[in-house]
């Protein structure tokens, strides 16, 4: 008793994340019971104690005038993970006034469990309740006043331990120009193959030369 379970659905083919629809709290038996859920659709469950543990969003469906039960849903023990982010030694020697801004943490099973910390001056950031498991950290990296998402390497937390975690990402500086270029200053816009990958506007000089920060290595359309 004492876990909130929450039911989240699809809202449409180009949503990214669900969006809840409802939730209950268990009764002294465990058991949290919905009713009037839309049928047929692609649903999740996920229940969270007081404490912030979670366990997994638990796929499931559920037809015209049909009932499912889900048992068990498993919160297992959560882990802290206390990430120390870093900028590599060779972007700061392009990039020597680039911070971190914040970091952002996905869990490798499960595209709805996103973590967003700000980092605040501070050189770490504590990430407590995390799921068991493999997880992907990005920083978002404020180069010239704009936040680039640059993804980093994967980590694991454990179950029950406080774990710490040195995790370095390395952007990468192209300097361009335009030919020709008539417009005294502009903007150019840039994406990459990954959907991910969508470069903040960058400023044309007036010699036609632009400095953007990229995530990785890819091949990027400019227009």
């Amino acid at each position: 008793a004492g876990a909130l379970v929450t039911i989240a659905a699809q809202v449409g083919p180009d949503s990214s994340r669900p969006v809840e629809i409802a939730v209950l709290e268990t009764g002294a038996d465990g058991w949290a019971h919905f009713s009037g859920l839309p049928a047929t659709r692609a649903l999740t469950a996920r229940a969270r104690r007081e404490d912030g543990s979670t366990s997994s969003a638990e796929p499931f469906r559920v037809l015209e005038r049909g009932a499912i039960s889900i048992d068990p849903l498993v919160i297992p023990t959560s882990a802290t993970v206390v990430l120390q982010p870093r900028l590599s030694k060779e972007f700061l020697a392009d990039v020597p006034d680039a911070v971190i801004h914040g970091i952002v943490v996905q869990r490798d099973s499960d595209e709805e469990e996103t973590i967003e910390k700000a980092l605040a001056g501070a050189d770490k950031v504590t990430l407590a309740g995390l799921l068991p498991g493999t997880w992907r950290a990005t920083a978002e990296v404020n180069a010239g006043g704009a936040l680039q998402p640059v993804p980093g390497d994967t980590f694991e937390a454990r179950g029950g331990r406080i774990t710490e975690v040195a995790a370095e990402f390395s952007p990468l500086l192209f300097t361009g120009r335009v030919i020709p270029f008539e417009f005294g200053t502009g903007m150019i816009d840039i994406r990459g193959s990954e959907m991910t990958d969508v470069v903040p506007s960058t400023r044309i000089e007036h010699d036609g030369s632009f400095r953007v920060v990229l995530p990785r290595r890819d091949a990027y359309q400019v227009d």
